[in-house]
């Protein structure tokens, strides 16, 4: 029996609704200020997007939750999909635990990262950028010749020589309370603080000049330049007391790329990329605003949001974040000027790893609607039909999910038939319709790829489906009679010679381990 809306009773008030399948699966959750009138719209207009009416033919059942008032809504709305994850809901695709910069509380205080904000010390952050975080911590060490190892086993009342890597210059042993003074320059550096610290080491070179301390002076002056061209380095100088974002995004396909620079008091000290996929993409408005919205529910937002389009709903995301940080935030889409220039740093970023990056390249080799960023590859072994074994291995992110790999021992197959046990295995991986990927890798030609399809249709499971043949390395896709084949330097031929290699090593594991045991 067909679902039908006009049985459903909806509230009259704003609130979320949960779209449901037969088994009570959460397929989509959105939000609106006339449950109604939204809820309803789904079924009265003609959509641009297949997906959605893919999504309407599976859904049995909604579930209505009302709330007070809108912005309420997008709140409640933001969290039930971190928690569920529907199907049909646009997927954040980054996982980053946060890191931060610490200087400890010793007598000689140490740069360290760090995940959790615990314990006595000086802690400044979050940086999603590993790199970004990294570059920081080196570049404070060396800027101020502050340590980043554990003392050695000797008394720590010893005097813990420094070695700066400015000028590759040694240093005279330091005093705790000496080195203490450079612990402060460096915690007004990760402060940004950049004013305020270039006029202390002007006083201290100055100071160190009179007194006659000339290598110290010069080591001073060497600090000041270095200072003078990290803030060059950041492209544009933004002396502000306070932080800010600033996002963009570039589109392909059904995948939108965003990168957001962490700005902090004018110093750009992290960058981030996170692939954003889903049905909603029609709209980049809405796009923005989904993004926005999720991305900001599990961090602080900023005093400022720099951003290249106004979102859909501006005005509900401005106090959705208000609501979130509990204090003002600005939304500013600018024209000209300095804040223009950082977004098109951020989209040439987004550009420039997108020429490098495999996943994307073979979003754009294999006609993919979305960035294939889990991967699943299968490979068959036995000898002579004999102790026959199959093997499904995961990537995500084009890197081993081992948690996700899986192994077979073929069951319903009866002598050396490949294609066959190629078909049982594919089958036996998706019979319950979960844990599907972007992407399926089949080690093999025509005939390994023609099975593991028919295999794929039975089940009713629209995945992108390609073989690789190892002979020439070259990939065939169903109903295409050409085969195609990538540059052999290529980061997307790698990745799934990685990926096949991988199934292959798993799969002949498994099956020599099954030999031996049988003697």
């Amino acid at each position: 029996m067909l679902f039908s809306i006009n049985q459903v009773i909806i509230p009259s008030q704003p609130g979320c609704y949960l779209m449901k399948n037969s088994a009570g699966e959460i397929l989509y959750i959105g939000k609106a200020k006339n449950l109604p009138k939204r809820v309803k719209s789904y079924w009265q207009k003609k959509h641009i997007d297949p997906k959605l009416d893919e999504l309407i033919t599976e859904v049995a059942d909604i579930e209505f939750m009302v709330t007070r008032n809108e912005v309420e809504a997008l709140l409640l709305e933001a969290r039930l999909i971190k928690q569920h994850q529907p199907k049909y809901n646009s997927m954040l695709k980054e996982n980053v635990p946060y890191l931060y910069i610490k200087i400890t509380d010793e007598e000689f205080p140490r740069l360290v990262s760090v995940r959790k904000i615990e314990g006595p010390g000086k802690y400044f952050g979050p940086f999603v950028s590993g790199r970004g975080r990294k570059y920081l911590l080196l570049t404070t060490a060396r800027l101020f010749g502050i340590r980043t190892n554990k003392l050695t086993s000797r008394s720590s009342r010893e005097l813990y020589q420094l070695l700066s890597e400015i000028k590759e210059k040694q240093l005279e042993k330091l005093s705790p309370v000496e080195y203490q003074r450079n612990v402060k320059l460096a915690d007004m550096f990760l402060r940004g603080k950049r004013t305020q610290l270039l006029g202390e080491l002007e006083k201290r070179m100055k100071q160190a000049s009179a007194e006659e301390h000339f290598e110290l002076a010069k080591l001073y002056r060497d600090q000041i330049h270095a200072i003078k061209i990290i803030a060059e380095d950041q492209l544009v100088s933004l002396p502000k007391s306070y932080d800010q974002d600033v996002v963009n995004f570039v589109m392909a396909g059904e995948t939108a790329y965003f990168q957001v620079f962490n700005v902090s008091k004018g110093i750009v000290t992290s960058r981030q990329q996170i692939a954003v996929s889903g049905w909603q993409l029609a709209s980049q408005p809405g796009l923005l605003r989904d993004f926005l919205q999720q991305y900001y529910l599990t961090r602080a937002a900023p005093k400022e949001i720099v951003l290249p389009i106004e979102p859909a709903e501006s005005a509900l995301i401005e106090q959705y974040l208000e609501d979130l940080k509990s204090q003002k935030v600005f939304l500013t889409i600018p024209k000209v000027g300095d804040k223009k220039k950082l977004l098109e740093l951020v989209r040439e970023n987004i550009l420039s790893g997108l020429a490098n990056n495999p996943l994307a390249e073979l979003q754009a080799q294999l006609g993919l609607q979305r960035l294939p960023l889990t991967i699943d590859g299968f490979d068959i072994s036995n000898t002579s039909g004999q102790q026959a074994v199959g093997s499904c291995v995961r990537f995500h992110d084009g890197k081993p999910d081992k948690s996700m790999y899986r192994k077979f021992r073929i069951k319903t197959v009866e002598g050396p038939n490949d294609f066959a046990m190629m078909k049982e295995v594919v089958g036996r991986r998706y019979r319950e319709g979960k844990d599907v990927p972007d992407l399926i890798l089949i080690d093999g030609g025509k005939g390994q790829l023609g099975v593991a399809t028919r295999a794929l249709q039975a089940l009713r499971i629209m995945v992108p489906v390609i073989s690789l043949a190892k002979k020439q390395e070259e990939i065939f896709i169903p109903g295409r009679e050409q085969s195609i084949q990538l540059d052999k330097n290529s980061p997307a031929r790698k990745l799934l010679q990685q990926v096949r290699d991988e199934a292959h090593r798993f799969a002949i594991s498994y099956h020599k381990l099954l030999r031996k045991r049988r003697g």
